[in-house]
């Protein structure tokens, strides 16, 4: 069998654990830490950790974002940027005066660019 990479084991993780109630968890563990053993994997733990918290985030829809604007965002603008894209997770926001005014979402390896300065890059390219 050929050696599975952090995320697959992530992801075996994430579906022996998602619907197991208490008394039956720590069975599931034992049984994931067995497959890490009998696969020569036990070094991958921290790596196979990491990608599993990301997994959860991205499957429970609580990935982290960035927010970009050209100016300081209230509380309020921030809160509707949020709901209108449904950020759950941790947010950071960033100020790029270069972006000229929109904002600019980064959600995982999604970009969401709302920014003036790609309309009118896309405009400008529209008149050429």
């Amino acid at each position: 069998m050929s050696k599975l990479l952090p995320l697959q084991y992530a992801k075996i993780l994430y579906n022996l654990t998602k619907d197991a109630k208490d008394d039956d968890l720590s069975e599931r563990i034992d049984a994931f830490v067995g497959l890490l053993k009998k696969n020569q994997s036990l070094n991958k733990v921290s790596y196979i950790i990491k990608e599993f918290e990301a997994y959860v985030r991205k499957v429970e829809n609580c990935e982290n974002a960035e927010i970009k604007t050209a100016r300081l965002l209230s509380e309020k603008n921030l809160e509707e940027i949020k709901k209108f894209f449904k950020l759950y997770g941790e947010t950071r926001t960033q100020i790029d005066e270069n972006i000229l005014g929109g904002v600019i979402v980064r959600v995982g390896n999604k970009i969401f660019d709302a920014s003036l300065k790609t309309q009118i890059a896309k405009l400008k390219q529209k008149l050429i």
